[in-house]
């Protein structure tokens, strides 16, 4: 992942809503509404994801999932510059990561899966898994400690 976009030591309080409200404002001058400003792109797109998987609000993996429907509904209907790419799984999954409910190892397997999905059947090269995304899988293993001795069982042979 490009290290200017990821930095660990952002202020995010707050960032992340406000990058959220601010993608929906472009988008909504430009999908509906006759006054074009800009476009809304992957990169815009991928900054709020990225700046939801840095959040520690409830629902932020959540809304960065919603993201990447967005994103798959656009180019489901034609704009193919909103194909998404593996900063925007790998962000997702790191995103689930930092979620605090026991959903989290599913959804960060699903995301994957998603992930694999889109790369292998859907021809989509730019959304090839990198070392960067099975970190964020091994991460989302590494800090899931609710439930079962077996759910535990369960992260332990994801991560491997």
């Amino acid at each position: 992942l490009n290290s200017a976009k990821h930095p660990d030591t952002v202020d995010v309080h707050g960032s992340a809503r406000r990058a959220d409200e601010l993608l929906r404002e472009m988008g909504d001058m430009f999908y509906r509404t006759a006054t074009v400003v800009v476009k809304p792109t992957l990169t815009n797109f991928n900054d709020v994801i990225l700046a939801w998987s840095k959040s520690d609000e409830n629902g932020a993996a959540q809304r960065a999932e919603e993201l990447l429907d967005e994103m798959e509904k656009l180019y489901k209907e034609g704009d193919e510059t909103m194909r998404p790419n593996y900063e925007t799984y790998t962000w997702i999954i790191e995103a689930w990561s930092r979620n605090r409910t026991p959903i989290k190892l599913n959804r960060a397997k699903d995301m994957l899966q998603r992930m694999m999905k889109d790369y292998e059947t859907g021809g989509n090269e730019s959304a090839k898994p990198t070392i960067d995304t099975f970190h964020a899988v091994a991460q989302t293993c590494a800090t899931f400690s609710a439930g079962s001795d077996a759910d535990k069982s369960k992260a332990l042979r994801l991560a491997i």
